[in-house]
């Protein structure tokens, strides 16, 4: 081939789109340096349903809006092909550049902007209330967030090239009346300004929410766990791990969800012990992952009540709880589809507890033993003879 001549410059169009679709978006934005005809290809709406940028240093606010002129040279003011917008990491990314986002993505499902600490309600609140078709939201680590609500007073799409789907709520009178939000997965970890009015304000306007998480709230009580339960009744998925304000009463609320509920994570939540576990277990008997890592005041009576309730049970942790054979061997043998178990630091078990549990799980995937004071190389033995694929972690270097 004659030097300076490319394969691509054979292909059509259309194939050389294929194969810029597989790029990333860095990747797209080098491509568009190659030549002019690659320029206008890389800018084809079509391969940009998804927007991800990821440094620390960039100015992502002027990014962005340089980013969304180019997408948008056939459609003014609209980038209608954006679908997922992840800015993860990228710290200098504002409430203007959530803003940009807002108004120029309408059909937006997807926002992603863990770790951007400048960050506020503001820039939250214009993207809610803009992007109708949001249903996925992970605000990890953005401290300064308090809420994530509706502000009437935005039109949805900020009134350029919207398509609402019919999804705003007409249905309330007057002109500013709060709509519904369409969310369904919400990440709040460690958003430490959060309080129990945000969550509340949350609740309320996501009656559709299936997932949230709330790991490390601190601020967060009881209060937030009983709006959660009362609006979202469809929730499958909670986190209040870490949340040290978090009680028992919190749990008797959270039990009316009932079997929609298939996960949750009390991990470290100082303050729940069997009274409030033993009643989400009887009424949410559809779990099948709980985490009550660290809850020193769980025994094996919620163990019990787990096993005759939730037969369902793939993955438990109760690391650091007052759990012993008793309550090992009645998991056992009610829940014999269990895949994942940790038992790490419960000095309470032995191997009595271990044999009932490799005899009843034979399919047992994946099992904690660390710094279980009690268990020696006989228990140890016996799961591995009756549990031939699972992964035993433990610390005792006598194990082999």
């Amino acid at each position: 081939p004659r030097r300076g001549w490319c394969p691509f410059d054979r292909l059509p169009d259309d194939l050389l789109l294929r194969v810029l679709g597989f790029l990333a978006s860095d990747e797209l934005c080098r491509c568009a340096r190659v030549c002019r005809r690659w320029y206008f290809l890389a800018w084809e709406p079509q391969l940009w349903t998804s927007v991800v940028l990821a440094s620390e240093r960039l100015p992502v606010d002027h990014g962005l809006r340089t980013l969304f002129r180019l997408l948008s040279r056939d459609t003014p003011g609209v980038c209608s092909a954006v679908e997922r917008v992840c800015l993860s990491g990228c710290l200098r990314l504002s409430d203007g550049g959530l803003t940009a986002v807002a108004r120029r993505c309408p059909q937006l499902r997807t926002l992603e902007v863990r770790g951007c600490t400048q960050v506020t309600d503001v820039g939250v609140s214009e993207v809610v209330s803009r992007c109708l078709s949001l249903d996925r939201l992970d605000l990890t680590g953005c401290f300064q967030v308090t809420s994530v609500k509706f502000r009437p007073a935005v039109p949805a799409g900020g009134g350029v090239g919207s398509a609402d789907h019919g999804r705003a709520d007409s249905s309330l009178p007057g002109r500013g009346a709060p709509r519904q939000l369409y969310l369904q997965y919400v990440d709040l970890t460690d958003c430490q300004a959060l309080e129990d009015a945000g969550v509340k304000a949350l609740a309320r306007g996501c009656p559709q929410l299936t997932h949230l998480f709330l790991r490390r709230c601190l601020r967060i009580t009881d209060a937030a766990v009983k709006a959660v339960a009362s609006y979202c009744v469809m929730l499958r998925e909670l986190s209040i791990s870490d949340c040290l304000q978090v009680t028992d009463f919190g749990l008797y609320e959270l039990a009316k969800l009932g079997p929609h509920l298939r996960y949750l994570s009390v991990a470290k939540c100082e303050r729940v012990s069997d009274a409030g576990l033993k009643q989400v277990c009887r009424h949410c008997y559809r779990l099948r992952y709980l985490n009550a890592r660290g809850c020193e005041a769980v025994s094996d009576a919620t163990l019990e009540v787990l096993a005759r309730s939730c037969p369902r049970l793939r993955a438990l942790d109760v690391g650091k709880c007052e759990v012993g054979d008793r309550g090992l061997a009645c998991l056992a043998r009610h829940c014999p589809n269990l895949r994942k178990l940790s038992l790490k630091s419960c000095d309470l078990v032995t191997d009595r507890g271990l044999q009932a549990l490799a005899y009843f799980c034979r399919g047992l995937q994946q099992l904690s033993l660390q710094d279980c004071s009690m268990v020696t190389l006989d228990g140890y033995r016996t799961v591995r003879k009756l549990c031939r694929r699972c992964i035993i972690e433990h610390t005792n270097p006598g194990f082999h």
